[in-house]
C-alpha cells in the first residue's frame, strides 16, 4: 500500500472562532475528526503550517501539543524558496517539494491559498477560517496521488480541488 501523507495547517483547519476567543487552543470536534481521518485512512500528518516556525523553532513544542491531543507528527514541510520566478507560495512550493522527493497520496488541509492549490491542481480540502475541520467534511476527505509537478507541466491535468459550500 502506497504511503498517505496528510499536509496540515494549524489555524482555521484545527481552531475555529471558539477557540481565537478563549484560551483553548484546538477544537475538540476538529481534533476528533482529524484523529478518525488518520486512522481511516492510515495517514501520516506533515505539518505545513506557521505554528512549527519559519526557521523551525516551534517544531518540538508543536510535536508535543500535538501527542497531547493524541496526534503524532510525521514530518514537516520546509517552505522551498527554490521557485524564485513564481507568484506561489513558499508553502505550496514546499509541499510539491516534499510531493517530489516522497512520492505518496496525498490531501492538503488548509484555510488558505485555495486559489493557489487550485491553479496547481493540487488535492486540496478548504476549512473556513472561522469554522476549522468538521464532522461533516469526512465523507469528502480523500487521498490522490500526485501525477506531475504543476510546476514544471505543459500539460493540462483533471483538477482535484474540493471546498466546502
Amino acid at each position: 500500500m502506497k504511503e498517505k501523507i496528510l499536509f496540515l495547517d494549524i489555524d482555521g483547519v484545527l481552531n475555529g472562532e471558539e477557540q481565537f476567543e478563549t484560551s483553548i487552543c484546538f477544537s475538540k470536534e476538529a481534533v476528533e475528526t482529524l484523529k478518525q481521518l488518520i486512522k481511516k485512512h492510515q495517514a501520516k500528518i506533515v505539518i505545513t503550517s506557521s505554528w512549527q516556525g519559519h526557521d523551525g523553532s516551534s517544531r518540538e513544542k508543536l510535536k508535543k501539543i500535538l501527542k497531547k491531543e493524541g496526534l503524532e507528527i510525521f514530518d514537516f514541510i520546509n517552505p522551498s524558496e527554490n521557485y524564485l520566478n513564481t507568484d506561489f507560495s513558499p508553502r505550496s512550493c514546499g509541499i510539491l517539494d516534499y510531493l517530489q522527493e516522497h512520492p505518496c497520496s496525498y490531501l492538503i488541509l488548509d484555510d488558505e491559498y485555495q486559489q493557489e492549490y487550485e491553479f496547481l491542481h493540487l488535492n486540496y480540502y478548504h476549512t473556513p477560517t472561522l469554522v476549522g475541520l468538521k464532522r461533516q467534511d469526512l465523507p469528502h476527505l480523500s487521498f490522490k496521488q500526485l501525477d506531475h509537478n504543476p510546476l514544471f507541466s505543459s500539460s493540462e491535468t483533471k483538477k482535484i480541488y474540493t471546498k466546502r459550500k
